[in-house]
């Protein structure tokens, strides 16, 4: 291949290198939630991994901006064997935090049902409870941490695969740099259609993927950055007052009164009736006749009542 198309070469090697591991994840993140998915068989995992490619290649094309950018900066001082470590440092580094996300999903979905969102930031910013429970965490589920690692290694290990024993020397012209920033654009160009996921009107989201499957099987096609990446905009919802706290009390308060008794600091005992309504209370009731709640009744008799 020509030399001046094989810096892409290289960049589309490394990234087809990413696109095996998330294929590698969602074969584990099946395996590890079959019982969720108990109608998809091993043959309709590949299936699904096929029609994932389009979402995995969304989510490595975004999250690899930056790796993308560097490898075809239309630069002599890339062939340098200091800004190769630095390429070499910003993949990994970039491709191993997405590689978490996709992991740490194999026994997060056991407890929420679907792929991590960005609402996972919100969660992990109130209060210190993620700091305290980490720790747990990483005890229990200490194998999902070695598979990452490992995953980790296999990039390591592919991506050296990838690189050239014998160093570049590229003498910079009006040539050169006129070749390299047009290959530049092309590439900018093939980024921003796989993210959108096409050249459709709206960019691909989450619900696409029910092109695909059934709803119920939704997170076998998607992967966790892209689901993380799709949710990080979403608006949540705010609160609407529509009335001021003096003119709302008067339609309802939360407040409730007691029946007058004086509160003493005694033990609290709290009796509560599933589908019970003071219809049947005979202290509650007086049209009642015979009380079906004698024993409540007396309680009452020396208790706060709340109606």
């Amino acid at each position: 291949m020509s030399k001046r198309f094989s810096y892409a070469s290289t960049l589309l090697k490394r990234l087809f290198i990413v696109l095996l591991t998330y294929w590698v994840c969602r074969i584990l993140f099946f395996a590890f939630n079959r019982d969720s998915f108990a109608s998809v068989s091993w043959i309709k995992i590949i299936e699904y991994s096929f029609f994932g490619t389009r979402f995995d290649i969304s989510a490595i094309l975004f999250t690899n901006i930056p790796f993308i950018l560097l490898s075809l900066l239309p630069i002599t001082l890339r062939d340098t064997n200091t800004y190769q470590k630095f390429l070499k440092i910003i993949f990994i580094v970039t491709n191993s935090i997405t590689l978490f996300a996709n992991c740490a999903d194999f026994v997060y979905f056991q407890i929420t049902l679907k792929r991590c969102t960005a609402d996972v930031f919100s969660f992990m910013a109130l209060g210190n409870d993620t700091l305290s429970l980490l720790p747990g965490f990483l005890l229990d589920y200490w194998y999902v941490i070695v598979i990452w690692i490992l995953m980790i290694l296999l990039l390591f290990f592919l991506y050296k695969k990838t690189e050239e024993k014998k160093q570049r020397k590229n003498i910079f012209s009006l040539q050169y740099f006129i070749t390299h920033i047009l290959i530049l654009c092309f590439a900018a160009a093939i980024v921003v259609i796989g993210f959108r996921g096409g050249f459709q009107l709206r960019p691909m989201g989450i619900i696409n993927a029910s092109e695909y499957t059934n709803p119920q099987n939704i997170p076998l096609i998607i992967n966790t950055p892209f689901s993380i990446i799709n949710t990080f905009e979403d608006e949540n919802i705010s609160p609407k007052k529509y009335l001021t706290e003096q003119i709302a009390e008067k339609y309802y308060s939360p407040i409730h009164k007691n029946n007058g008794k004086k509160f003493r600091k005694l033990n609290v005992v709290v009796l509560i009736l599933e589908s019970f309504s003071k219809e049947y209370i005979g202290s509650m009731n007086p049209k009642l006749g015979k009380s079906n709640t004698p024993f409540l009744d007396s309680l009452f008799s020396q208790s706060l009542v709340f109606e």
